[in-house]
């Protein structure tokens, strides 16, 4: 694995969106809506940036089909 294939942990709500493919405006509404949580899933940088925990991310898609 090459450096350029490692990302970071967190990733901005921008960033996040153009890695995963997932649309920007519904990340954002679940976490206005309270589905994915501050602290477990996000977090805000000390700039109100959201910050979207990868590791935590996976880790939902992952288990997203083991219910």
């Amino acid at each position: 694995m090459t450096a350029e294939n490692i990302l970071p942990r967190y990733l901005s709500l921008e960033r996040f969106a153009k890695v995963t493919g997932y649309p920007m405006d519904q990340a954002y509404h679940n976490i206005e809506d309270g589905k994915w949580m501050q602290g477990e899933l996000f977090t805000i940088d000390d700039e109100g940036q959201i910050m979207i925990d990868m590791q935590a991310y996976y880790d939902t898609v992952e288990n997203s089909g083991s219910e």
